[in-house]
């Protein structure tokens, strides 16, 4: 108690000098504080000033950027409906544009077609195409005789739709070679039989004004021809003798009437191409040089439309020009228009975010007044409570300073009485140890005793449990002893069924051994029967085939005899049987008796008349044979040609249809104003269309196709008057038009863009993008630039001679300056040394 007393009154007074410690340091920071908030109240009062004057003369530019502002804003919607009216009138004049460059494009194609049909007419005019060619000869030859005027085709000009009758009535008199006089005609002749040459010649008469025979009252249905022409004044005396008697008719049955009647001994023609000479022979079709006039007449009428065609697309161009200069000014007006609207918008954005700024920094300054201001008052609070922790802990120290002096009193006291009782205290320690010392020995004994009986229960526990292993040990051993005893006996019972079973298996395989030879036996009884019937088959092949070949030998000498008899008898048997068929009135049963006399009589005749062949009626037989098959055969063909027929038309018109939707959705795609053309070249314009033939009409399935292209700033041109790299970026158009009509998964493109630039080959790229949602685009270039716009890179290197390897690049691996990721770096050390300076390589390249 009394060293506790001690302890006590020395803690009191370290207590006590510890707290006179803390209070004169407290004191001593709330002074250093005190001092720090005065200094902290004089930079907020200079912050404070500071502050308004930035925030006045903020909101000065507030007011600046605000009216600065409101006069942009006006400008902008002054540029915005100046920019809405030049965008209307852009519209309407690429409307009118686009119309103007349909009806060019339509004018083209006229014009275009009516000079292939013109050009064609005036070759087939040039080289006479239709005369006979010793006219020809005579006409193209230089060295000619004099007075030739002309062919009598020439001469002669319809009147109305009437060339086609003409045609027909003057026939292979178009092709008579018009003379001067008689002395040309002496002169022509002699130069004709000198070349062995063929023509028809006539000396052109005086012109005389007597009428011609002109045609009776009563055939009012005929008009005379020379009516329905007029005639060059050198031909009109021979048109005249041959044409004085020709009249046309409507029909053939009034040409037969009035040829029996009034018009008896004229020449009447009908509009459907007949023809009634005086002599009553009928003559139908169309004879003559091949449609001379009206080829003559088609080139006049094709020259006339080619003139109208080519100033209506001189109009249409000259329109067109101005309406592309229109444009241009009108997209200059709204360029400028967008220009200043949007440098007017840009300097809308700049004074609105110095606005903003401006009113930032008001609301700022503003936040940061009024901090200044709670920073002042909470200052000055902190200032006035120091001053109040100050006063009292001036008290405090005091009060600890008399608690110090008590203290130290009291532990005087208390060593002294701690000494005498310190005494008292180690005699009583003295026993107290003694006695520990008995009680410990005792506690070790009792301890040894106890383990000495846990290792006698641990062994009798042990002894126990290696008895009950035992026994459960015997009894799994003679558990195993029954169930070997069993399996023995199992294994016995198996054994004698087994040996059973292989002696039944014995007598089954000598069974079998005999069955074996006796299906062996009969294999080889089958073969000797297959090869005599592959022997027999043979021989009826090739029986076969003589036949084949004796039929088709028939059918020649039944041919030949047909063509015999036509030639030397003028008989035709087909037409001989049809006409026998008819007399036997359906009765075709023949009586052989009476056919052999009366063969028999012919036979005598023919015999009288001479050597003759006698196999003829064989042959006919055999050919009455023939005939049946070819009867039938004839009919299975023209079921097969009804059926093909048929197919055709069904085939034709589904290719018909299915090639126009193609066609016309390649067009679109390829020459639209979305289309493929205008986004490779940037603008211009292009047109698909199919080629007319000679006639002037369009066959889809016959036609050809022609594409016509206007890059920018050039003249309409065919695909075949553009420059390389125009063709091909047209044709890469098409292609891509093609592909968008039908795409696939994939597309492998083989060094299209080599003879583009660097910017077309940029808006090739850029094209292909377009198709990257459904397609895979596999391209074989040398362009750098398209090997910068692919996903990933293949080349071939060779490392070692002799020895190629595939390089893999992905473009979005690879940094600018070269370097690859760390994805691409991590799959390049599982790679070879040369398959790594392989790949730097192709990188730096790519």
């Amino acid at each position: 108690e009394a060293a506790a007393d001690l302890h006590r009154f020395r803690q009191a007074r370290e207590e006590s000098a510890a707290r006179r410690s803390e209070l004169q340091a407290a004191s001593e920071r709330l002074a250093a504080r005190r001092q720090a908030i005065e200094e902290q109240l004089d930079e907020i009062q200079t912050k404070r000033v500071a502050v308004e004057d930035e925030r006045t003369a903020s909101l000065r530019d507030v007011e600046t950027h605000r009216t600065s502002l409101a006069d942009v804003r006006a400008t902008i919607a002054d540029l915005e409906g100046r920019l809405a009216a030049d965008a209307a009138v852009s519209s309407q004049l690429d409307a009118e544009h686009a119309r103007e460059a349909e009806t060019l494009a339509t004018l083209q194609r006229d014009e275009a077609s009516t000079g292939s049909r013109l050009h064609l007419l005036q070759e087939m005019q040039q080289t006479r195409e239709g005369l006979g060619e010793d006219v020809k000869t005579l006409l193209r030859a230089e060295d000619r005789p004099d007075g030739i005027i002309g062919l009598l085709g020439d001469l002669i000009n319809p009147l109305g739709n009437d060339a086609e009758l003409v045609e027909t009535v003057l026939g292979h008199d178009m092709e008579i070679v018009l003379l001067q006089n008689a002395e040309a005609l002496h002169n022509v002749t002699a130069w004709c039989h000198e070349r062995q040459l063929s023509a028809s010649l006539a000396v052109a008469g005086t012109p005389t004004t007597e009428e011609p025979c002109p045609v009776p009252d009563m055939a009012s249905t005929a008009v005379h021809l020379l009516d329905r022409i007029s005639v060059d004044p050198a031909a009109a005396h021979v048109v005249r003798r041959m044409l004085a008697r020709t009249a046309v008719v409507e029909s053939l049955h009034s040409a037969l009437a009035l040829a029996q009647g009034p018009l008896q001994g004229w020449r009447l023609a009908t509009r459907s191409g007949e023809l009634v000479e005086p002599d009553g022979r009928v003559r139908l079709g169309r004879p003559g040089v091949g449609g001379w006039i009206s080829r003559r007449l088609e080139l006049e009428q094709l020259h006339d439309r080619n003139r109208e065609l080519e100033r209506a697309r001189h109009d249409a161009e000259s329109r067109l020009s101005n309406l592309q200069a229109d444009s241009e000014d009108a997209a200059n007006r709204r360029r400028e228009t967008g220009d200043a609207l949007q440098q007017a918008t840009g300097q809308a954005v700049d004074v609105e975010y110095a606005l903003q700024t401006a009113e930032d920094s008001v609301r700022r300054r503003k936040r940061y007044a009024e901090e200044l201001d709670a920073q002042s008052t909470a200052a000055r609070q902190r200032r006035t409570s120091l001053e109040t922790d100050e006063t009292s802990l001036h008290d405090q120290h005091a009060n600890v300073t008399g608690l110090l002096h008590a203290s130290e009193q009291s532990v005087a006291e208390a060593e002294a009485k701690t000494d005498s009782s310190t005494e008292r205290a180690h005699e009583q320690e003295q026993a107290s140890i003694e006695a520990r010392a008995e009680s410990t020995r005792l506690a070790e004994a009792e301890q040894g005793y106890r383990r000495e009986l846990g290792r006698v229960l641990a062994s009798l526990e042990d002894t126990q449990n290696r008895r009950q292993e035992a026994g459960e040990r015997l009894a799994r051993h003679a558990a195993r002893d029954e169930q070997l005893e069993a399996t023995i006996e199992t294994t016995d019972r198996d054994i004698n069924r087994s040996d059973s079973a292989a002696a039944q298996a014995t007598q089954s395989l000598a069974g079998l051994d005999d069955a074996a030879a006796t299906a062996e036996q009969s294999v080889n009884e089958t073969a000797q029967a297959l090869e005599a019937g592959r022997s027999q088959t043979s021989i009826l092949d090739r029986d076969h085939n003589v036949l084949e070949l004796t039929r088709r030998e028939a059918e020649v000498k039944r041919e030949n005899l047909e063509e015999r008899m036509l030639d030397e008898l003028q008989l035709d048997l087909g037409m001989t049987y049809v006409q026998w068929m008819e007399t036997q009135e359906g009765n075709t049963t023949v009586d052989r008796e009476a056919m052999n006399t009366e063969v028999t009589e012919l036979r005598e005749s023919i015999r009288k008349l001479g050597n003759v062949n006698i196999d003829a009626i064989d042959e006919e037989q055999h050919l009455e044979e023939r005939n049946e098959s070819l009867i039938g055969q004839v009919t299975d063909i023209d079921e097969a040609a009804v059926t093909l027929e048929s197919l055709i038309q069904e085939l034709e018109t589904a290719t018909r249809s299915r090639f126009e939707t193609t066609f016309n959705a390649i067009r679109e795609h390829f020459a639209g104003q979305e289309g493929l053309f205008r986004q490779l070249f940037g603008g211009g314009s292009a047109d698909m269309y199919l080629v007319p033939d000679e006639e002037g009409n369009i066959d889809l399935l016959e036609a050809g196709i022609e594409i016509k292209a206007k890059p920018p700033g050039k003249q309409p041109r065919v695909i075949s008057q553009l420059s390389g790299g125009e063709q091909a970026m047209t044709a890469v158009a098409l292609v891509l038009a093609i592909f968008r009509s039908r795409p696939s998964p994939f597309c492998v493109l083989d060094e299209v863009d080599a003879p583009l630039d660097d910017a077309n080959v940029g808006r090739f790229c850029k094209a292909l993008e377009q198709f990257l949602d459904h397609s895979h685009f596999i391209i074989i270039t040398h362009k750098k630039q398209t090997m910068l716009a692919c996903d990933r890179l293949y080349g071939v290197t060779q490392p070692q001679r002799g020895v190629s390897r595939q390089v893999t690049v992905r473009v979005d691996e690879v940094g600018e300056e070269g370097q690859l990721s760390r994805v691409a770096t991590a799959r390049a050390a599982e790679q070879t040394p040369d398959e790594l300076q392989a790949q730097s390589t192709a990188t730096a390249t790519a």
